[in-house]
């Protein structure tokens, strides 16, 4: 993995725009945890995504992050997630670059009814 150094003041900067960004999660039942559609055919989906952790003077995380999603076929999902990910431990020097990189697949194999959605 290839890695540089970058400033706490852009990680900051980074961090800072990640929260004004950001917007109140709200939940009520029925409480639905994944998208169950696949992207309709020849369609796309994009997100931005940041996320970070601090412990005992050690900050990781993703500063930005993309999940795209694509409808290749009928009821078939394509995807990739590629983060920017850093590491800030104390007393050392922070290193960033490419995170872990997702390529995946969601198949629908059942078409739900009008009747069995969520009520």
């Amino acid at each position: 993995m290839r890695t540089q150094r970058i400033s706490n003041c852009a990680i900051a900067r980074c961090a800072a725009f990640g929260l004004l960004a950001c917007t109140a999660a709200e939940a009520r039942p029925p409480f639905v945890t994944d998208d169950p559609e696949p992207v309709d055919l020849g369609h796309w989906e994009i997100y931005g995504f940041s996320a970070g952790t601090h412990v005992k003077g050690d900050s990781s995380g993703v500063l930005a992050g993309t999940e795209v999603n694509y409808g290749a076929a009928p009821n078939l999902q394509l995807h990739i997630i590629a983060p920017l990910a850093y590491d800030a431990p104390q007393g050392g020097s922070t290193q960033a670059g490419i995170g872990d990189i997702e390529l995946g697949a969601k198949y629908r194999f059942i078409t739900p009814g009008e009747k069995d959605g969520p009520h």
